[in-house]
């Protein structure tokens, strides 16, 4: 979605966050920090409500940008 917004081609699963940064206008507040945090969090059992809690937070804030 976040591409489509920025009217850009999906650049491939491993360069999303540096070719986010590098061009698109439109991006959440925090961006890159809160993708790096739920990133961490996924992969740790025992933190899965707090990753829940981020996601919620990334869908949150890529509502705020929508037109």
């Amino acid at each position: 979605m976040l591409f489509a917004l920025n009217e850009q081609t999906h650049p491939g699963e491993k360069r999303m966050l540096e070719y986010a940064k590098a061009h698109c206008t439109l991006l959440p507040k925090q961006f890159e920090e809160t993708i790096r945090k739920y990133f961490q969090l996924l992969y740790q059992p025992q933190q899965g409500e707090q990753a829940i809690v981020t996601l919620q937070t990334i869908l949150k804030e890529l509502k705020a940008i929508l037109p």
